[in-house]
């Protein structure tokens, strides 16, 4: 699992500019390495949807679906396995870390971008 704790970890220093800077170069990488699912998570105000967009003709041109909150947020522990288990790139947007939440272990074709620190 590439699990990005930049801003997690981050300087408390950091701006949220800078903050946001780290999870758009992690998100970056991963889709440059066609990582096969990307989690976005953050509970809310923190910039995963505003990324989703910047990133967007990325995102398409490198055959990405998006899981909108809207999907995601109500997924069981068996739907986000799932989804993880099925070979569609895709990125999931959740309000919580599913390895923690569910006790889950780190899975190779998983990039976590955790961006709970970023305040807007």
């Amino acid at each position: 699992m590439s699990f990005n704790e930049s801003v997690e970890n981050s300087n408390d220093e950091m701006s949220n500019q800078e903050k946001y800077q780290i999870s758009k170069n992690n998100m970056l990488n991963s889709i440059e390495q066609e990582t096969p699912t990307i989690i976005l998570v953050g509970s809310g105000s923190n910039g995963k949807s505003y990324l989703t967009n910047e990133l967007n003709n990325v995102i398409q041109d490198k055959g990405y679906y998006v899981y909108s909150p809207d999907e995601s947020c109500s997924w069981s522990q068996h739907d986000f396995t799932s989804k993880v288990d099925d070979p569609e790139k895709k990125v999931i947007h959740l309000p919580f870390n599913p390895l923690q939440k569910w006790n889950l272990q780190p899975r190779p074709e998983l990039s976590l971008i955790n961006m709970e620190d970023i305040r807007w």
